[in-house]
């Protein structure tokens, strides 16, 4: 009951089609998996790029790496 003294109810549901008519269910899905918010990149320490190596590091660590020349994916042997 609010303060003019109505009643409120919120009511809220969920409606999925078959997969193959929702194509983002699977996209979905795959962001609630406890890894999804990780990358693969190709790190290359500053002062030794010849050196670089893959890593898979959390998304939100991604600006920092762009910054200094890493690169999204595995390395290139």
């Amino acid at each position: 009951t609010n303060s003019a003294g109505t009643a409120t109810q919120t009511v809220s549901f969920v409606c999925e089609l078959p997969k193959d008519e929702n194509p983002e269910k699977e996209e979905v899905e795959e962001s609630k998996d406890k890894d999804s918010d990780k990358i693969t990149i190709c790190h290359k320490p500053p002062g030794n790029r010849e050196n670089s190596q893959t890593l898979t590091i959390s998304k939100s660590a991604w600006p920092a790496h762009e910054k200094h020349g890493d690169t999204i994916g595995p390395c290139k042997d």
